[in-house]
């Protein structure tokens, strides 16, 4: 009986341990901005791998300059999951325009 508890038990952690689970830290951080003169002229920009916070801020402050009204849009998430759920949150994050990276 000990042999079948301790065998249960080892079984358990070995089954939770294989099943690691990957960290993400996914940021949001954009300029929105609409034309003064005609609301149906919009413009988003995002950071991503290539723009980085800062081109993004002038970008904002250059369309502010130039009439238009803008607002900051900026968010932090962190999303873990096993492997095979981290991709379909991944996907759903950069379709909102989160950059996401591997948090170690």
């Amino acid at each position: 009986m000990k042999y079948l508890f301790f065998l249960l038990t080892t079984t358990c952690i070995l089954s939770f341990v294989s099943c690691k689970r990957a960290c993400y830290r996914c940021t949001q951080y954009c300029a929105y901005c609409i034309s003064k003169t005609d609301s149906s002229i919009s413009y988003k920009i995002c950071a991503n791998a290539g723009i980085g916070n800062s081109r993004v801020d002038a970008e904002r402050d250059s369309l502010q300059a130039s009439n238009h009204y803008c607002s900051r849009l900026v968010d932090e998430k962190t999303i873990c999951d096993s492997k095979s759920g981290i991709d379909d949150a991944l996907v759903y994050f950069q379709k909102q325009d989160y950059y996401c990276t591997p948090k170690e």
